[in-house]
């Protein structure tokens, strides 16, 4: 019965090839055994190579089932007896977060890793996760990791992998700081040369005195400097990967932070000078395409540094580019204009439809692609195409449909 639901519940050009669905079900019920992988996975993965259908568990969505033909699942305790039995997974984990276990081995173990108000890496390496105890049978973990507090930064025991990794990288980057502390100064003094403005732009200073639209003020050169200090800080000082959180890892990423600054300051510089000029090539065009005043706000907003990644920060100045062919090529061909510019109206509110996963990798996409549409002679930093960028979406609402099971 488990397996006809399944299959009933496949699209009808899918479950085709299998009919008669009710005779196939029962060959598929005898010759099929899940193992101890994920049931829908097994199941989708049992389906292509012995029937060649293209399925994936994500196309069975969380109701495909009957409650009576979901999986019962039944918790124990300490003393071996049952603490919660249920068909929905949701509950246990409801009950788990609401029970965590304060037992004597976890207070025992936080107190011997555990350390507070660090200003130095004088703790070695963090392994990414220790053995507390064993209950029934079933080992519990737990995941050190790092967490910044206003005595410094914590070594902490967390219950959860992810509470670990989501709190290390600030940790990370307040002992760089504490490291790299007069390098850092050297920086902010390095970028604050750049507040002044020069009769002949040194970058910062004038790009932050051009106002783009009504929608925003434009950023003073002493914000937009500030800024461009913590944009060089966010991308030198972080472990990528973040794990392992090991001493010699930490220290090495100090060094290269110590070298790079100066060209880091450099980069910035140059790439906000080039914007610059671009920009006022833009706003000086005399007949601007629609809509043109909205594209520089969205590219060149006033926390622009904050909002823009130091890798996506080198294609500022070829998105610009690719606005000034627009607006000559509008200029001289309005209606092959508005053609192309529908090609992007057609994703006009995709924020609402991309979750937070894919929102960043949407964004870019979405800049690759209008460059394809009005500049194709540019070229691009990865392929970009309508089909791309509706598999970005499609991807995002699938993770918010998960499997039963």
């Amino acid at each position: 019965e488990l397996v006809l639901t399944l299959l009933r519940a496949l699209p009808k050009a899918t479950r085709r090839a299998l009919m008669p669905l009710e005779a196939a079900a029962r060959e598929i019920a005898r010759e099929f055994d899940p193992g101890r992988a994920d049931f829908l996975t097994a199941f989708a993965a049992f389906l292509r190579e012995r029937h060649r259908l293209e399925v994936n568990a994500a196309d069975w969505p969380a109701d495909s089932l009957p409650a009576h033909l979901r999986p019962r699942v039944e918790v124990v305790g300490a003393q071996n007896k049952p603490v919660i039995a249920t068909r929905d997974l949701g509950e246990i984990r409801a009950l788990a977060r609401q029970q965590e276990r304060r037992s004597d081995a976890w207070e025992k173990a936080a107190a011997r890793l555990e350390k507070h108000a660090i200003r130095a890496w004088s703790f070695g390496d963090v392994p990414e996760q220790v053995l507390i105890e064993e209950i029934g049978g079933a080992p519990v973990h737990g995941y050190p990791g790092l967490q910044r507090t206003e005595e410094g930064v914590s070594l902490r025991l967390f219950r959860r992998a992810e509470e670990a990794q989501r709190h290390s990288p600030a940790a990370v980057r307040q002992l760089a700081e504490e490291a790299l502390g007069k390098d850092i100064a050297w920086l902010r003094k390095e970028l604050r040369a750049l507040d002044q403005p020069a009769p002949k732009s040194t970058g910062l200073a004038s790009l932050a005195m051009l106002d783009l639209s009504a929608k925003a003020a434009p950023t003073s050169p002493a914000e937009l400097s500030a800024q461009a200090c913590e944009h060089i800080l966010a991308h030198a000082l972080r472990l990528e990967p973040l794990l392992p959180l090991k001493e010699a890892r930490f220290r090495e990423m100090c060094e290269r932070a110590r070298r790079e600054f100066p060209t880091l300051a450099h980069r910035v510089r140059d790439l906000l000078k080039q914007c610059e000029d671009l920009k006022k090539k833009i706003l000086a065009f005399p007949r601007p395409y629609t809509g043109l005043k909205d594209d520089l706000a969205r590219l060149l907003p006033p926390d622009m540094l904050t909002r823009t990644p130091h890798a996506q920060l080198q294609h500022l100045p070829r998105y610009l580019k690719a606005m000034l062919l627009r607006a000559e090529r509008a200029s001289n061909h309005p209606a092959k204009d508005a053609d192309k510019a529908a090609l992007i109206r057609d994703f006009d509110g995709w924020e609402r439809e991309c979750g937070e996963a894919n929102r960043e990798a949407f964004r870019w996409l979405f800049e690759e692609y209008r460059v394809s549409v009005f500049a194709q002679e540019l070229g691009t930093a990865q392929p970009a195409s309508v089909k791309r960028l509706e598999a970005l979406l499609g991807a995002e609402s699938l993770e918010y449909r998960p499997s039963p099971g």
